[in-house]
């Protein structure tokens, strides 16, 4: 099936396009229209460049320690990570965000406790981001952490801490439904006053 290999020798295959239209590198036989073989020893990488400059570039590349897989461009890179976690080194945009939160994927349901001094303890503030200055605001991981520990994550490879920003809208509805419960019981003190006046 194979019309043409280029390589040292067919052990060392670097280029192989079969009848079928497959093309093949690192192997003799691609079974997809493009298939790249990555070996015990190498990380697997496709790499593309336009003729303007260096600074025009893209590609993927697969990890071979990690097992990540990397997509690319310039020095934003997209991360899909062996445990399945998307990494995005930039803003991501979107129509809508959909978290799994189906009743038959979870246990040991419980309600939230204390969450109106939970949320008053949290502090927002405002910041700029190092890598381009741009001016945000929000909370620090670290301090989220004390407060709500299963809201913050760590990346295994760099160490950094990630808050889980919507898991923190619970805690906040817990909070509201709490302050409406006291105001409806001040204005019922207050209704109560009204009519002893009268």
């Amino acid at each position: 099936d194979i019309s043409n290999v280029l390589g040292t020798n067919l052990s060392q295959p670097r280029l192989t396009v079969t009848n079928a239209g497959n093309v093949g590198i690192g192997t003799t036989a691609p079974n997809k229209k493009l298939h790249i073989y990555q070996d015990s020893g190498d990380n697997a990488e496709i790499n593309l460049q336009s003729v303007s400059g260096s600074g025009n570039h893209w590609g993927i590349y697969n990890d071979r320690a990690t097992n990540d897989l990397r997509f690319w461009q310039g020095d934003n890179r997209v991360t899909i990570t062996s445990g399945g976690d998307v990494i995005v080194d930039n803003d991501v945009t979107a129509n809508a965000f959909l978290y799994s939160s189906d009743k038959r994927l979870k246990e040991n349901i419980t309600p939230i406790i204390n969450a109106q001094e939970k949320i008053q303890a949290l502090k927002g503030v405002s910041f700029k981001w190092k890598k381009n200055g741009q001016k945000s605001i929000g909370f620090i991981a670290q301090d989220v952490e004390k407060i709500f520990p299963e809201l913050v994550s760590i990346n295994s490879s760099t160490g950094m801490k990630a808050v889980q920003y919507a898991g923190i809208i619970a805690p906040l509805v817990e909070t509201v439904k709490v302050q409406q419960k006291q105001i409806d019981a001040l204005r019922m003190e207050i209704e109560e006053l009204k009519n002893r006046q009268k």
